[in-house]
């Protein structure tokens, strides 16, 4: 046996009951006032999962939220100046990535800097790039990361001050870009506005009937196509009462008469129906913009999510080609067999 090896068999059984022991470096601060500031991150966290107070967040209970509602969470804990600030957001994915502590399990986090946490997943606000129906969320029972449907309900914990992710970290989506339902080729739907955390949580081109979120088969208005089909979208994250403007580019030039219809309600009619929605129609786009809580945006309420439906119709729709009746057919069918067969007379003769 070596020299080295002699030392080795002697002193590992210290060297590994040291390590064991070696506390783990902590890079948290307890602000007593119920938020904790990471010194690596400068990232400031609320110290209790939304629904939970009190010391050790003892009080209440962890609440559940779909993504669009945990973007709402942040709005309302601003409103309310919640802990005496008014700058508070859903984390990023990278943000909250960053409170996974890699030696625990269920939760897989610091519990002493943030007790009651539950060992579930919590979401992030951030989408997943392929599919922005999903967003991006974090498993606390063993840290690891995922995305799902934004209609799904998670747990929330909300972060602000440093900015230390954002370079890294696609917040929200603004632009979208998928084939037309109909066949017609590439569009693309872009939107500015809305404020930093404004973004799409639903886009998708659908045809104007046969969808599930196609307006009711027969309904469109008389005399007029849709070509390219429909735009169905939500934004999510924006400041409420704010404006967005889209930019919606097809693949074709848009016919002369064009105008943007939209299926919805409307301040002056809370049903269902078809309207004219202002727009500046210009070779191969369509260019308009939609107040959240105003006309074009489906929940009329100035919450900070627009909901819309509509794309651009064509007046003079194709008509309908006639067709014969069933008995017609089978009169035609008839004389084409008399004639076919006198045809054959007249040659035998």
């Amino acid at each position: 046996m070596t020299t080295l090896s002699r030392f080795f068999y002697r002193f590992f059984p210290a060297i590994l009951a040291l390590l064991v022991a070696w506390p783990t470096y902590a890079a948290f601060t307890d602000n007593n006032d119920g938020t904790i500031t990471d010194t690596v991150t400068g990232l400031t966290w609320d110290q209790c999962s939304w629904g939970l107070s009190g010391a050790g967040c003892a009080a209440g209970a962890a609440s559940l939220h779909t993504w669009t509602q945990a973007l709402g969470v942040a709005v309302a804990a601003n409103g309310a100046s919640h802990k005496g600030r008014n700058d508070w957001r859903l984390p990023s994915k990278n943000e909250l990535e960053s409170l996974v502590k890699i030696d625990a399990y269920a939760p897989a986090i610091d519990t002493t800097a943030f007790p009651g946490t539950m060992s579930d997943l919590y979401w992030s606000s951030t989408n997943f790039a392929s599919n922005p129906a999903d967003a991006w969320f974090v498993f606390f029972y063993d840290g690891s990361t995922d995305a799902y449907v934004k209609s799904s309900t998670y747990y929330v914990r909300l972060v602000r001050g440093g900015q230390l992710f954002d370079s890294f970290d696609s917040l929200v989506v603004t632009s979208y870009t998928a084939p037309s339902a109909t066949g017609t080729g590439n569009i693309t739907a872009s939107f500015s506005g809305g404020g930093p955390g404004c973004g799409y949580t639903v886009s998708q081109f659908i045809p104007l009937t046969g969808h599930g979120a196609s307006p009711p088969a027969g309904s469109a208005p008389a005399g007029v196509s849709f070509p390219h089909g429909l735009f169905d979208f939500t934004t999510g994250g924006c400041t409420p009462g704010s404006t967005i403007t889209l930019v919606v580019t097809y693949p074709q030039a848009l016919p002369a008469g064009t105008v943007y219809w939209k299926y919805g309600p409307t301040p002056t009619d809370g049903s269902y129906h078809w309207y004219q929605l202002p727009a500046v129609i210009a070779g191969n786009t369509a260019t308009f913009s939609i107040t959240d809580g105003g006309l074009g945006d489906d929940d009329l309420t100035a919450n900070g999510t627009i909901v819309d439906q509509g794309g651009p119709g064509v007046p003079g729709g194709a008509a309908s080609i006639p067709t014969l009746s069933e008995w017609a057919m089978l009169m035609l069918a008839g004389l084409m067999g008399l004639f076919g067969v006198s045809a054959m007379r007249r040659r035998g003769a």
